[in-house]
């Protein structure tokens, strides 16, 4: 009896396993880009029938435009050198980000911090021998409290010397701006990775959820969508900030801190402010 049962069942079999092929043959190309922006390198793959090369491009460019340090004709680069500029909503959304994020980590995250990593070599120019004088003066360039955004058009600083650098915070918009991108096309399954900065959304070339390694991790991590950031500060510091829907996990503990489950797009932020603050259980 199981044997006609399994013989009338086998062309039912076929047709699903044909109708599967078929669905899956018309489904819209997975597409990897790849490229350089923000000083560091992005990979972005996504599933559509449209290149959209051109215009990942243009909408990282904005930000590049606004934000990047690397760039010489980028408003951040003008307000570095004292230059004359017209602020971009961009900028004026992130800087205001920025302010906000250093009072409520009591600047641990500080924008301001330029002159010194420019210094010791991790900024956007050549480093410079140091000793603990020239440390110390530097560090008078250096708080959040002496830079101001004077009716969202002008930036005002209390010494010319001052710079910012907003590495922290572009990489993390730019993968939210494609992400938007993607979202008003109707684009539900994509990877957008700068510098290390990652945001998954829907399933992977093979149809499963993304799976994102992390350095360290006490456990692995499967995501439909998520945005995830990482510190390492050339010390071997592993903090990760994770959003979105995660499991198994939502909180790590990790050898410089606890972080995890940050709304409202500040991960990269907090994450920086908790490898400086050496602060457990700063978020809850």
């Amino acid at each position: 009896m199981n044997k006609k049962k399994l013989i009338w069942q086998l062309p039912f079999l076929v047709v699903l396993i044909v109708g599967t092929v078929i669905i899956l043959k018309k489904q819209p190309p997975f597409r990897t880009d790849e490229g350089f922006i923000f000083g560091t390198v992005y990979k972005i793959t996504y599933q559509s029938d449209k290149d959209l090369k051109k215009e990942i491009e243009a909408e990282l460019k904005k930000v590049d435009n606004s934000l990047s340090p690397f760039n010489p004709n980028s408003i951040i680069s003008h307000i570095n050198h004292n230059e004359e500029v017209v602020l971009d909503t961009l900028f004026t959304h992130v800087f205001n980000l920025a302010h906000k994020i250093s009072e409520e980590t009591d600047g641990a995250f500080d924008i301001t911090v330029a002159p010194l990593t420019n210094a010791w070599g991790f900024g956007f120019k050549k480093s410079i021998p140091l000793d603990s004088l020239t440390v110390d003066s530097l560090k008078q360039l250096i708080g959040y409290q002496k830079i101001e955004l004077q009716n969202n058009e002008k930036i005002i600083k209390a010494d010319e010397r001052m710079m910012l650098d907003c590495s922290a915070i572009a990489k993390g918009f730019g993968v939210d701006i494609i992400a938007q991108l993607f979202n008003s096309k109707g684009i539900k399954n994509y990877m957008i990775d700068i510098g290390g900065e990652v945001i998954v959304n829907g399933k992977n070339p093979k149809m499963n959820a993304w799976r994102i390694g992390i350095n360290k991790p006490r456990n692995i991590a499967v995501w439909t969508f998520a945005k995830v950031v990482t510190v390492d500060p050339y010390a071997g510091m592993f903090i990760h900030a994770v959003e979105g829907d995660t499991y198994p996990l939502t909180r790590h503990t990790f050898r410089h801190g606890e972080v995890l489950a940050i709304p409202g797009g500040a991960a990269r932020q907090i994450a920086c402010a908790a490898s400086v603050a050496e602060i457990k259980g700063m978020l809850h």
